[in-house]
């Protein structure tokens, strides 16, 4: 996406391949490595990385996700992935884990361990960015702090911790409620007397993401004929991601199957569509045939199929 060092994006992906690295320096398990020196050593007895589908978690909570309906559907994921995610914890074993940032029993008093977790990123050109290892280290309204905010499947969590006023904020969440909202809120009640700056405009949220889209000038959806849809609909091949998007037709809507998300496809005039609140542009080639598509998860990177048999 660009030259290392030039800019930063998150993405899951990195931490995946930083668990491979570790299984290969240490000849463990990710999940035996982090019980060993992280889970067992903080009293973390109710965490562990879930590498293992058929192992019963007593007392899990399932993610869900809402409906355009206003009702619930089951969000989990059958991914034995791990490193990039499914860490089971409770919110007391949490707690165990953030206050470690000042007993710090796992550096064994070596402040090495917290300096090099808290280090902020520096790019090429010398910018320093918020991004730490695994943490964003920054500020608000004057007071340092260090953070980060979660999501897989029907899973939303933030952890926020004001370290010079030992003050922290968790909230999990399995419905995408938008736990930040509640974060905020708690922090601006504890807090209020000890800010040194005024608060920054906030731009306007919508309560639920997955339900309502942004405010937009766009013109609202159209149905498509069923002539389009049967033009659009089809097999789609991106060599990047080495996987298919199925493209159908319900009703007067596109449906797009990539992966484990399947959601429809918002047409508007001009040919504009957008899948799950990212753009999407279909390719035509000779004879106004549509020979592909282009996927936009962020302004940053873009990703590309080609329409096969």
């Amino acid at each position: 996406n660009f030259t290392p060092g030039e800019s930063f994006f998150f993405f899951f992906s990195g931490y995946f391949f930083l668990g491979a690295l570790v299984e290969r320096a240490s000849g463990m398990k990710m999940s035996e490595f982090a019980q060993k020196f992280i889970f067992e050593p903080l009293g973390m007895d109710d965490t562990h990385f879930h590498d293992d589908l058929n192992v019963i978690v007593r007392n899990r909570a399932d993610g869900y996700r809402r409906n355009d309906d206003g009702g619930y559907r089951i969000n989990m994921t059958q991914l034995d992935i791990i490193g990039d995610g499914s860490i089971y914890t409770t919110i007391e074993d949490f707690f165990k884990w953030d206050q470690n940032f000042y007993a710090n029993e796992l550096g064994n008093g070596n402040q090495e361990l917290m300096d090099r977790v808290l280090t902020r990123g520096v790019l090429n050109s010398g910018e320093e960015i918020t991004y730490a290892f695994g943490l964003n280290v920054d500020t608000n309204r004057g007071l340092r702090t260090v953070s980060h905010t979660g999501s897989w499947v029907g899973f939303n969590t933030i952890a926020i911790r004001y370290p010079d006023q030992g003050f922290s904020v968790v909230v999990f969440s399995n419905a995408s409620m938008g736990p930040s909202r509640f974060a905020n809120r708690i922090v601006d009640l504890y807090l209020a007397s000890q800010f040194t700056e005024p608060e920054p405009p906030r731009p306007d949220r919508s309560p639920d993401p997955q339900r309502e889209r942004p405010d937009r000038t766009d013109p609202e959806p159209i149905p498509l004929s069923s002539a389009q849809l049967q033009e659009y609909a089809g097999f789609y091949y991106s060599d990047e991601l080495d996987a298919h998007a199925i493209v159908g037709a319900e009703g007067e809507t596109l449906v797009m199957k990539l992966g484990m998300h399947s959601a429809a496809i918002a047409a508007y005039p001009s040919e504009t569509f957008e899948w799950r609140r990212m753009p999407i542009e279909f390719v035509r080639g000779p004879g106004r045939s549509v020979t592909g598509l282009v996927l936009h998860p962020n302004r940053r990177f873009t990703l590309k199929f080609t329409r096969v048999e």
